[in-house]
């Protein structure tokens, strides 16, 4: 059964995300070569991205038994994580009776980036694919989120345990290439015959300190959600974008710490130099102890 959802899971969410990714990147390719009719021109790439994306079973309505529609892609996947997360909605508050935000999101991206890509504007269509693969990112990280907070406190069991090694994985590159201590920690956490037992606080706090960078936010994540208690699930709330992350209060500490060692250090300098000149005055701070007797 773990090795059944690892292959299912895997194949979507690692494979063909990151088969979307190319196509959105050979439609920038041939448009900065402005080669308008390669693959048929280079809008047509792009609308194969959007359709690996989203697949095509996805129908055209979703409903509270059946929120993520039909459908078997990312576009789904995004849509069951935002009931999971409550992050429906356009606002990204609502739970699963409506399109997560991150459809909303991403279907305002894909447009933008087709029209730039139609009147040959390279750079925005560059900003635009950019800014797609990090919104694809979130429900990749809810994943992860979800199956080790269900590892930690409710079943532990091969299916549970394989996909939140699986969903880890189809993360842990892009949280790699900012942090390979936080990558390395969501990653013993995760892993499939892990010695440590998961620790799903280790693995929200490590992905948290690299929101900012991965160009994602805390509202955009939300927080695991008990329909049974109407509230999140105790330790899962969403984090707040308001507070620095603790990568960025270790910045300042840092800082202050620099600017305490300099202070020390000028202070040394200066009473070094008060004691010299003292001593050229022959009235030195410090006398030896017979001088001192003598006198």
């Amino acid at each position: 059964q773990g090795q059944r959802e690892a292959i299912k899971k895997a194949t979507v969410y690692m494979n063909v995300w990151m088969y979307a990714i190319y196509e959105f990147e050979d439609a920038l390719n041939d448009c900065n070569s402005r080669c308008l009719q390669c693959n048929d021109n280079l809008a047509h790439a792009w609308d194969e991205g959007v359709a690996y994306y989203t697949g095509s079973l996805e129908g055209t309505t979703t409903t509270n038994n059946n929120y993520g529609g039909n459908g078997k892609m990312i576009h789904a996947l995004a849509d069951r994580m935002c009931g999971n997360f409550k992050t429906c909605g356009v606002s990204g508050d609502e739970l699963a009776t409506t399109t997560s935000k991150v459809n909303y999101d991403l279907l305002s991206q894909f447009v933008s980036g087709r029209q730039n890509l139609f009147v040959g504007n390279c750079v925005t269509a560059r900003a635009n694919r950019e800014r797609i693969a990090q919104l694809m990112a979130i429900p990749l990280v809810q994943g992860t989120l979800r199956h080790a907070y269900i590892v930690e406190h409710l079943y532990a069991n091969e299916k549970s345990k394989a996909e939140a090694a699986t969903f880890a994985a189809t993360v842990l590159p892009i949280v790699h290439a900012l942090s390979p201590i936080d990558a390395q920690i969501i990653h013993d956490n995760t892993k499939v015959g892990s010695n440590t037992i998961t620790n799903f606080q280790k693995v929200k706090e490590a992905f948290e300190r690299n929101y900012k960078q991965m160009g994602i936010t805390c509202k955009d994540v939300g927080g695991l959600w008990n329909v049974g208690t109407n509230d999140y699930y105790k330790g899962a709330a969403p984090c707040s974008d308001e507070n620095s992350s603790p990568r960025e209060l270790s910045k300042a500490v840092m800082v202050a710490i620099i600017v305490c060692v300099c202070g020390i250090a000028l202070i040394a300098i200066g009473g070094a130099i008060f004691l010299y000149f003292r001593e050229r005055a022959g009235t030195p701070v410090f006398t030896p102890a017979a001088v001192r007797a003598i006198s």
